[in-house]
């Protein structure tokens, strides 16, 4: 019994450090649930899911995802403008949960991914893993990925059959040869990721291109008005 305590305390040491260790803070901005938006230094912490935010004089604030709309910040390692929403999923006697999930790609397919959440307890020779480590983000495989279809939800592990070949029947060609000249394996997250964002990319060039079109053809049974003048001189 007391080594088990002994191992409780350590970890709970351990995690207490991770927390302070990595303690790194962006800029950026946060929506609430009533449109208010609160600017300052945001820390956010990918296992435990909690947004700390720091304002200019000083005060800092903790916040989970059933208080949050949305919050993004730039990160400054990755050079990238990192955009978070609090989506809501169906929970036991129609309750609802919140979780936070960063968004990868936006368009008719929009992604966002969640970190995986192992049952275990953290492993003591690396605490790190609790808190933002940011070696831990750059592996597109440490996260459960949800693709957002209008209203339908599907898991990205499902890509081979629900998502792929309806986006074949539509950009066979385009995507073939992108899948080609990348050498991808479409098995791989990556991959999937690229391809879906390629999709998203010919799919508004198609919308793009077909508005255009229906622009520069005459509606059915206009004339010009000159052609109308001179069929009636004759």
């Amino acid at each position: 019994m007391k080594h088990v305590f002994l191992l409780l305390l350590i970890w709970s040491l351990s995690l207490t450090a991770a927390w302070g260790s990595n303690d790194v803070w962006n800029n950026g901005y946060v929506t609430l649930p009533d449109g208010q938006r609160i600017e300052g230094q945001l820390n956010y912490n990918w296992k435990a899911e909690v947004l700390r935010v720091k304002i200019s004089d000083g005060t800092a604030k903790a916040y989970s995802a059933s208080r949050v709309r949305s919050f993004a910040y730039f990160d400054d390692e990755q050079n990238l403008l990192r955009r978070f929403s609090a989506i809501a999923f169906a929970g036991p006697d129609d309750t609802r949960r919140f979780v936070f999930m960063e968004e990868c790609t936006v368009g008719k397919l929009s992604v966002y991914r969640r970190l995986h959440h192992a049952h275990e307890f953290i492993k003591m020779g690396r605490p790190s893993l609790f808190g933002s480590d940011r070696e831990m983000i750059k592996d597109y495989d440490n996260f459960d990925y949800i693709v957002l279809d209008d209203t339908q939800v599907t898991d990205l592990q499902h890509f081979s059959t629900d998502l792929w070949p309806q986006m074949q029947s539509e950009f066979s060609g385009p995507l073939g040869d992108y899948v080609k000249t990348r050498q991808l394996d479409i098995t791989s997250t990556v991959a999937k990721l690229m391809l879906i964002n390629q999709y998203n990319y010919l799919k508004i060039k198609a919308d793009e291109n077909a508005v255009a079109t229906e622009e520069e053809t005459p509606e059915s049974g206009s004339v010009e008005p000159a052609a109308g003048i001179n069929s009636a001189q004759e």
